[in-house]
This record gives structure tokens, C-alpha cells and sequence, in this order.
């Protein structure tokens, strides 16, 4: 881990932050959101596993800002991408997302680029 353990936890809660709200979004399935309906919008935002998706993100942010003080962001910024891989297939395993292997290879392409960038 060394000195990328930093990303990995920013990764890691923004991951779960991520997965929070998609979870909170399914309960709002079918409203209708207006900028104007201020009541919708806080039930949104209030709701519990939006609030989890909030923090998450925040720690995520702060973890992501102590990294940026040992790790070029050049570096770093490409390695968020491994989130994409995680989210991919936990949204596979807990959303039941249809699998798509065209999904997929873009996905390990992506993760082949940051290997390289990361060296």
C-alpha cells in the first residue's frame, strides 16, 4: 500500500458513498424532482442512506486531500478510476446491473492504464 494508501481510502469511501446513494435513489424510484420542490428535494437529501452517501464522500474527501500531499496528482487523479472496476461489479452483484462484457473490457482498459501510469 505505502505511499497510495491514502487513494485507496479515498477510493474505498467514495466507493461506499457511491453505493449509499444509489441505494437511497432506488427508494425515491419514479418522483419526480423539480428545482423548485423544496419538499421532494429535502426528503431526498434527508433521507438515511443519502445522508451516509454524503459523509462517505466527505471522508472520502478528506482522505483524497491528505493523498494529494505524497502523491503527484498526475498520479493519482487515473487511479480513481479503479472505483469504476468495484462499482461495476457490485452493481452486478447488489443492483443485479445487467453484465456486458463490452462493459467490462473498457473497464480492464482503464485499469490497464492506470497500472501504467502508476509505474
Amino acid at each position: 500500500m505505502g505511499r497510495f494508501q491514502n487513494v485507496y481510502l479515498a477510493i474505498g469511501f467514495n466507493i461506499i458513498g457511491q453505493l449509499a446513494l444509489k441505494w437511497s435513489m432506488l427508494q425515491f424510484k419514479g418522483y419526480t424532482f423539480t428545482p423548485l420542490n423544496l419538499s421532494k428535494i429535502l426528503k431526498l437529501v434527508l433521507a438515511p442512506f443519502s445522508i451516509i452517501g454524503i459523509v462517505f464522500y466527505a471522508i472520502s474527501a478528506l482522505f483524497w486531500m491528505i493523498a494529494l500531499t505524497k502523491v503527484e496528482l498526475s498520479v493519482a487523479y487515473p487511479m480513481l478510476s479503479i472505483g469504476y472496476l468495484l462499482v461495476f461489479i457490485v452493481s452486478i452483484l447488489l443492483f443485479n446491473e445487467p453484465f456486458k462484457l463490452i462493459r467490462m473490457i473498457g473497464v480492464f482498459l482503464i485499469i490497464a492504464g492506470v497500472y501504467f501510469i502508476s509505474r
